[in-house]
């Protein structure tokens, strides 16, 4: 959508961090309900 012009670049960086938000929430959701030992990751950047 922004690359066609049909959204603005702040239009774009909400979106971004609206989904990550969204992934932050299923990832601790998915850890709650597992046995697994997971380690840190790194950060995905939004502004990217």
């Amino acid at each position: 959508m922004f690359g066609r012009k049909r959204i603005t670049e702040e239009e774009r960086n909400e979106g971004k961090e609206i989904l990550y938000d969204i992934v932050s929430m299923l990832i601790d959701l998915v850890r709650s309900n597992s046995d697994r030992v997971y380690e840190e990751g790194e950060d995905y950047d939004i502004n990217g």
